[in-house]
């Protein structure tokens, strides 16, 4: 129905594999809003992902794209309006049998009381966030990502993505990926949150990248406070414009940048 291929028994079986072959933090990701999905079915859902015991659980809000709407039959408000209700007639019952099996909640408030969705992640007591892969001399953790499309990350090393999705053999898996630049970190890390909350959280920037984002980026704050579009906070930076940010975005990335892509565009025309 949704065009996803792998089962639920796939899904064990490679989180009992991981953990066989050393993989301390499995997280596992959950898409709310599906179609054909309801309270009772998600609820059942994430109780059989907590059975499997993950490190971590994140719950995603499925995005309302034309080409799913198209799938849905519905109208983009029909199609949010469903979406949230469905998430908050569950999540008292899901922070029920997350609290029962001793993982700790946290949520994004528009998950819940907003129709633009969100993120609510679970993770288990005790438990760190990531598989020391390399030495302890590196500082280096892996994320590991099972699925068409999905990213993996060796932290300061590498970045790599698979091809294929789980319904082909092992065999024929490939990878692609790049090494790892601390630049594109940042830019990628301040897209992605401008994306999802339209804001940036200081503490998670210096904890990511070990500088903060106001000796980082100055002028750019500067700029941007001039031109009245966002709001600096003591924890984080707020966009409070009802544009789109994504012009600002450019702030961040740098003349020199935005020249040097403009120029090869024009090379190739």
């Amino acid at each position: 129905m949704n065009n996803r291929y792998q089962k639920e028994s796939d899904v064990a079986e490679l989180m009992k594999e991981a953990k066989e072959i050393g993989f301390e933090t499995i997280n596992v990701d959950m898409l709310y809003g599906l179609l054909g999905d309801n309270r009772k079915r998600f609820i059942i859902s994430f109780d059989k992902i907590i059975k499997m015991n993950p490190g971590k659980i994140s719950l995603y809000s499925l995005q309302s794209t034309r080409q799913y709407l198209h799938i849905c039959n519905m109208g983009k408000e029909e199609f949010l309006i469903k979406r949230r209700e469905m998430i908050k007639s569950s999540v008292n019952d899901i922070r029920f049998i997350a609290q029962e099996n001793d993982y700790l909640f946290s949520s994004a408030l528009s998950a819940t009381e907003g129709k633009s969705g969100g993120m609510i992640s679970f993770r288990k007591k005790r438990k760190g966030f990531g598989k020391e892969f390399l030495s302890k001399n590196d500082q280096a953790f892996s994320v590991f990502g099972i699925g068409q499309h999905a990213s993996s990350s060796i932290e300061k090393k590498l970045i790599y993505r698979m091809n294929q999705s789980l319904e082909t053999g092992s065999d024929e898996y490939s990878f692609s990926g790049r090494m790892s630049d601390k630049e594109k970190e940042i830019l990628t890390y301040i897209y992605a949150s401008l994306n999802f909350s339209k804001s940036i959280s200081f503490l998670r920037f210096e904890k990511n990248f070990e500088v903060e984002f106001k000796e980082k980026f100055p002028k750019e704050i500067s700029k941007l406070e001039g031109l009245k579009v966002i709001k600096v906070l003591k924890e984080k930076m707020i966009f409070k414009t009802k544009e789109d940010w994504l012009p600002y975005f450019l702030f961040f990335v740098g003349k020199d940048k935005v020249s040097l892509v403009k120029t090869s565009y024009e090379k190739r025309d």
